[in-house]
């Protein structure tokens, strides 16, 4: 079972869990519910470019920790 088919999942906190590999930060919007996202002091790789426009996509986050993830891009405007 995939996590994101979790659909009522609220808080995903992985941090710290010598997880490994590169993931866009766009896949997390299939968890529409999801507030809370960490993925902090993992060896991950995070493209974190989503359009401005395409924010929206996230409205219920309010904290996402991405501490010593290796971001590749961050939000174009």
């Amino acid at each position: 079972m995939s996590i994101f088919n979790l659909s009522r999942l609220r808080n995903l906190k992985v941090s710290s869990n010598r997880f490994l590999g590169f993931r866009k930060l766009d896949m997390f919007r299939k968890l529409g519910n999801l507030t809370s996202l960490d993925l902090s002091n993992n060896n991950l790789s995070i493209n974190a470019n989503v359009m401005a426009a395409n924010l929206s996509s996230f409205p219920n986050f309010t904290s996402i920790k991405l501490a010593s993830c290796n971001l590749s891009r961050f939000l174009n405007s």
